[in-house]
């Protein structure tokens, strides 16, 4: 599942946003970002989108390309209308990772999104995920996870999924949602219940004491965190 911020002042694309979400949502997450939510969303971001519709806007599009290269290296794509040479290469130098002229065209965009999630949904979806730390290592080829450097423990690959989606965004919690979505595609009760599950039973595979967690931490109300 791919995280995907869109940021815009555009009301023709905010207006088709719900739209825009059920047409991509087997594929990734799109929410929007605002001053409000910035810190919560900006590190699970992998893909900016950046829609300001007013060439005036200029200013505020240099300022939010700036607040995410602080702190995240992910694509950011700027769509906007009638951008200067002088302007787009400043977008350039100060990270956009690519610009497209943008006449408030709901189709057209779609279209480009369309593509762009696609091609990085593959690359997500072929590469092997491992990963190494003091405390705990993941081997994709056989699902398992070691512990300590002690024995390898086999995993499921719901659990599998889980605990490296959890390792790609240590540190920060993950909505109860967007698990939901990352492994059955959708979000209500059942999924709700189905996740709490899937926390229980890799808790009892990973954890020393299960009730009291090192690793998979419950955010009441709000997710789940791992902490490496």
């Amino acid at each position: 599942m791919i995280n995907v911020a869109l940021i815009s002042n555009n009301t023709l694309l905010i207006d088709n946003y719900i739209t825009i979400k059920k047409i991509y949502k087997q594929i990734c997450y799109i929410y929007q970002l605002t001053d409000e939510n910035i810190e919560e969303k900006m590190l699970l971001t992998d893909i900016f989108i950046l829609c300001l519709k007013e060439d005036s806007e200029i200013d505020s599009l240099y300022e939010w390309i700036k607040k995410i290269r602080q702190v995240n290296n992910k694509d950011i794509y700027v769509f906007m209308e009638s951008l200067t040479k002088k302007q787009q290469i400043t977008c350039l130098r100060l990270g956009v990772d690519a610009i497209f002229d943008f006449s408030v065209n709901i189709e057209e965009l779609s279209l480009v999104l369309l593509h762009i999630l696609k091609r990085r949904f593959k690359q997500i979806t072929e590469t092997s995920i491992e990963f190494s730390s003091n405390a705990i290592q993941i081997f994709s080829e056989d699902l398992s996870i070691l512990i300590d450097g002690k024995k390898k423990i086999s995993l499921t690959k719901l659990e599998y999924r889980l605990i490296s989606y959890l390792i790609k965004y240590s540190g920060v919690i993950v909505s109860h949602e967007e698990l939901s979505l990352l492994l059955w595609k959708k979000n209500d009760s059942k999924s709700y219940c189905k996740l709490a599950t899937l926390v229980f039973q890799l808790r009892q595979k990973i954890e020393i004491d299960p009730k009291n967690p090192r690793f998979v931490q419950t955010i009441r109300g709000k997710g789940y965190k791992l902490i490496l």
